[in-house]
C-alpha cells in the first residue's frame, strides 16, 4: 500500500537512469497509469483518477509542475527525468 492510500503526504519516485514497468508504476501510483509530458523535463506517470479518487495533493510533484503549466498534481507520482526516459 502506497502512502497515498494511507492518506499520508504523496510521494515522489524519481527514476534518473532507468524507467519502471507499466506494472511497477500502477503499483506505486495506486491504480491506472497517465502519462504527464513535462516537455524538456521528463514525465511523471500519475493516477489516470486520482481526483477522483480524492488522492491528496502531491505538492512536491505540484511544484515541478508549475514551473511549466498550471494546475495541481494528486497522489504518489513517479519522475522520470529526461535522461531515464526511453518507453514512455
Amino acid at each position: 500500500m502506497t502512502q497515498t492510500q494511507q492518506n499520508t503526504m504523496p510521494l515522489v519516485k524519481v527514476y534518473e537512469d532507468s524507467e519502471p514497468t507499466l506494472k511497477e508504476a500502477q503499483k506505486f501510483v495506486g491504480g491506472y497509469v497517465e502519462l504527464v509530458d513535462l516537455e524538456n523535463e521528463g514525465c511523471f506517470l500519475v493516477d489516470e483518477e486520482g481526483v477522483l479518487k480524492n488522492k491528496i495533493v502531491n505538492q512536491n510533484a505540484t511544484e515541478i509542475y508549475n514551473k511549466l503549466f498550471k494546475g495541481y498534481i494528486v497522489g504518489d507520482v513517479i519522475y522520470i527525468k529526461p535522461k531515464a526516459r526511453k518507453q514512455w
